[in-house]
């Protein structure tokens, strides 16, 4: 269901902020975030404005509702050599979903907390209030399964976040958006170029 191929470096962090010379990250929630809002190709412009600050940087207020997502120029792969108006179009839909979501950006990693976006992109992106955040680790595993093959089917994408193992403290969030009956496994687009994962 996603077509694109994103990642969390230039062209997309061109409008991050620069620490120590160099261009932050966008973030692996953003970038999901933002994947998902390109494939829907809404909203043309945002709702309201959010400050955003971060250690080394000053502050940063976005008015989301004067800006215009170009999802025409919103190529499916992006890098240093595609037109300015890919990547102007790319990197501002890419800081603009880091911002509304209040991430602490880094150069080393960027991170954002993913329970939010039904709130963020309900308020600032004009989505329907009714989507929701759901823990697995309240959920029978057959039903969690269940529950994704449905969605897969209804041709809606989900957006997931998970740690490698108990032990690793940081999160990486990902879309879900594929399901093989046959094989029994969901398609993961990890937002690291054209690299996904059948599991």
């Amino acid at each position: 269901m996603i077509k694109t191929e994103w990642n969390q470096y230039y062209p997309f962090n061109k409008k991050c902020p620069v620490i120590t010379d160099t261009l932050s990250l966008v973030g692996c929630t953003p970038l999901a975030m933002s994947q998902l809002m390109r494939k829907w190709e809404w909203p043309i412009n945002g709702i309201g404005l959010n400050t955003d600050s971060w250690p080394e940087t000053s502050l940063e207020t976005i008015d989301f509702s004067t800006a215009i997502y170009d999802y025409n120029n919103m190529a499916r792969f992006a890098d240093s050599s595609s037109s300015a108006a890919i990547q102007n179009a790319v990197s501002t839909l890419s800081y603009h979903a880091g911002v509304a979501l209040n991430v602490s950006y880094g150069i080393r990693a960027t991170s954002g907390d993913d329970k939010y976006i039904p709130n963020i992109i309900s308020t600032h992106f004009n989505y329907t209030s009714q989507l929701k955040s759901k823990a697995m680790e309240y959920t029978d595993l057959s039903f969690w399964i269940d529950s994704l093959k449905t969605t897969m089917i209804s041709g809606t994408p989900v957006l997931y976040s998970a740690k490698w193992d108990t032990e690793d403290t940081s999160w990486h969030t990902w879309i879900v958006d594929g399901y093989k009956t046959l094989e029994d496994q969901f398609h993961f687009n990890m937002g690291w170029w054209s690299e996904s994962i059948c599991l």
